[in-house]
């Protein structure tokens, strides 16, 4: 099988580095301008304040990581899946592969959740908000170019495993 590239559309293409520079800077920000606010407080905050205003950072970046990563570009080749995850390339093997979850609306699949046994600790989010288990995912998005045609390949290795 050679190599083939599973790219999104031109808008999902910048839209998943701009919410990945994001995921780290809005937080950031966030804190500093906490810090500052506190700065010109006399009395001071709290504790507490301090460690929901931490905990409000680091649920956004999560929210914002899932948002980009949502948009992940796929290579596939006879070893297996590449996906992207923060500019870097996760290799999953064809037998690290679980399952392919179709995921729709009124019975038109619109993207697919594909359950892994090797993925990153952030990639069970994907399995828990979108595929109902605990095992790390990753999403097939509507706007991955041939997105249908990589499920049917996903599918059809999955099945064509599972019967041997």
């Amino acid at each position: 099988m050679a190599t083939i590239n599973f790219k999104q559309t031109p808008p999902a293409h910048l839209f998943a580095p701009f919410f990945n520079i994001l995921a780290f800077l809005a937080p950031l920000y966030f804190l500093i301008r906490f810090a500052i606010r506190v700065g010109q407080t006399a009395n001071g905050v709290s504790a507490s304040a301090w460690l929901i205003s931490f905990s409000y950072g680091i649920l956004l970046a999560i929210v914002l990581l899932i948002t980009a990563n949502y948009f992940c570009e796929v290579t596939v080749d006879e070893a297996g899946i590449s996906v992207t995850f923060l500019w870097r390339n996760l290799h999953i093997d064809w037998r690290d592969i679980v399952e392919i979850k179709a995921k729709g609306f009124l019975g038109h699949p619109r993207s697919w959740v594909v359950l892994t046994k090797k993925l990153t600790p952030f990639h069970r989010l994907y399995g828990i908000v979108y595929g109902f288990s605990w095992l790390p995912s990753f999403i097939i998005s509507p706007s991955l170019r041939d997105g249908e045609k990589l499920a049917g390949m996903i599918e059809e290795r999955v099945k064509g495993r599972l019967s041997k």
